[in-house]
């Protein structure tokens, strides 16, 4: 019995310590009396949990629970207006303005807060002063002797930011921060680096730095910001949709090939990219991602997101060259429409809506690529429209020729899942086998596709 005692002490003081709770308290000029909310990160993803009341002068009080893990959290003071925090087992207290919550963000209390911040003020004074000094390396004349103290100037600089997180590291190993700070880290650049040369080295070097296997960031925007600046390095205004594309495919292999290092930060990583490039409708990243990586059946971890998972599968096999899914709809008198009825040398399919304003600029241009290819050419126009009146009024303002249908089940209509529409328009031009052979992304694009199989 004596024996069991000093285990139920050890074991009460260990739920005693995991049931501690901490408070973020907040004092916010400008702040009407209403209600506040507590959401945390994952990623780019951020979910409400909790909530207060805001007490008079703009005063606010959370208490949250020290089992919550450590990461990004968010306190939202109103739509746009909120306030960004590390919580860690540590009281946090804070005074800022609701009409500037981060530029008037002063932190009182919360060690993790204060080198966070602390580190931001520093970190974008130096990204100006790195700015400046590119600048000068890049243009000033290379023969002329100040030219010398410039490239010290640009040594000296990328070695603050470094410097500050070495410091980090070496007092406060065990801190969250600690993890955000050294995800930081950049490789240094050489001042005699022409721009291109830069480039071509942040490329093959940016992640050499960052631990892709500490999955306590992924309750962070670390990875996620960390990927847009990579991205940023793959991009050119110059480019055409096409070469863009090109690009951003390498850009994608580098990035998921250092992420495999651990499995949960690959499929974050995987989802994260998938769900940027759907919406900007990059279908050839996209269709080299599901025909590249490998996705694996039962994922453990709940935050990702499976239906995401689910798309990236249906991409393999939307490809050019596969068969088209099998579709069965009903027109706007009710008549069900099959693929298979369609006998035309070659079927174009538009996923549009009534809402949709690309669609409104798109839909009257097809009526051009309609008379001029038909009858080798029919076009079944696909709705994803769930309102039957505002439907009916823009195919009567349209007076669109081709076939028009749809079900009123907006994104749930089986087509639109089947063919894994998640922005309108969308096309695909079939053959008569009803195979994929193009799923182009503007009208252009539609023109020239059609000039090929027409030899035009």
């Amino acid at each position: 019995m004596k024996a069991f005692v000093p285990f139920l002490l050890v074991l009460f003081s260990l739920s005693c310590y995991s049931q501690t709770t901490f408070t973020i308290t907040g004092e916010v000029a400008n702040l009407a009396e209403s209600k506040i909310y507590l959401a945390s990160f994952y990623g780019e993803q951020v979910q409400v949990f909790d909530s207060a009341m805001v007490m008079p002068g703009g005063m606010i009080s959370i208490p949250w629970s020290g089992d919550r893990l450590p990461g990004y959290y968010r306190v939202i003071l109103k739509k746009d207006h909120y306030v960004d925090l590390i919580l860690n087992r540590e009281d946090v207290r804070f005074r800022t303005d609701f009409d500037e919550p981060f530029d008037s963000l002063r932190i009182v209390e919360s060690r993790e807060n204060q080198i966070y911040y602390d580190f931001l003020q520093l970190a974008g004074k130096n990204r100006l002063k790195l700015d400046l000094l590119t600048t000068m390396i890049d243009y000033y004349p290379r023969d002329d002797a100040f030219f010398d103290q410039i490239k010290q100037q640009y040594h000296l600089a990328q070695q603050i930011t470094e410097r500050y997180i070495d410091s980090i590291v070496s007092e406060f190993p065990s801190l969250f921060v600690t993890r955000v700070l050294k995800a930081q880290r950049k490789p240094n650049l050489k001042a005699e680096f022409t721009p291109e040369e830069r480039i071509k080295f942040l490329r093959a070097n940016y992640w050499s730095l960052v631990d892709m296997t500490d999955t306590n960031l992924l309750r962070s925007t670390v990875y996620t910001n960390l990927a847009i600046d990579y991205l940023s390095l793959y991009g050119n205004r110059q480019f055409t949709q096409e070469q863009l594309e090109a690009s951003f495919i390498e850009a994608v292999d580098v990035m998921l090939g250092h992420s495999m290092a651990d499995e949960t930060v690959y499929r974050f990583m995987l989802e994260y990219l998938v769900k940027g490039f759907e919406k900007y409708h990059f279908d050839k990243v996209l269709d080299h991602i599901s025909t590249t990586y490998a996705i694996e059946e039962g994922c453990e971890n709940e935050n990702i997101d499976s239906e995401v998972i689910k798309r990236l599968k249906n991409y393999q096999n939307l490809s050019v060259g596969k068969p088209a899914p099998a579709v069965v709809i009903a027109d706007t008198s009710g008549k069900l429409l099959d693929l298979q009825q369609f006998t035309n040398d070659y079927l174009l399919i538009i996923f549009w809506a009534s809402w949709c304003p690309h669609c409104s600029e798109l839909m009257p241009q097809l009526k051009e690529v309609y008379q001029k290819y038909r009858p080798r050419l029919e076009m079944l126009a696909i709705s994803i429209d769930n309102d039957m009146e505002a439907y009916r009024k823009a195919l009567k303002e349209g007076n669109y020729p081709w076939m028009n249908a749809c079900d009123l089940k907006g994104w749930g209509s089986q087509p639109a899942i089947d063919f894994n529409i998640y922005a309108t328009p969308t096309m695909f031009l079939l053959d008569e086998q009803k195979t994929i052979l193009a799923k182009p992304i503007t009208f252009r694009e539609l023109q020239n596709e059609l000039r090929k199989v027409f030899n035009f």
